[in-house]
């Protein structure tokens, strides 16, 4: 059976890319279903930085 990572909204959250990026090789799949960038309460700046 395939590991399967499911990664729901990250919302401007850049510390949850780096904990991602520490365990995403011991998954077969990686499933992203949310928004990466649409924080209403980030800044524009801090949107940008995100991408």
């Amino acid at each position: 059976m395939a590991k399967v990572l499911a990664i729901g909204d990250v919302l401007t959250k850049t510390g949850l890319s780096k904990k991602v990026s520490k365990v995403i090789n011991d998954y077969d799949k990686v499933i992203f279903c949310g928004d990466y960038a649409d924080d209403f309460n980030a800044s524009p700046q801090g949107t940008i930085k995100t991408w």
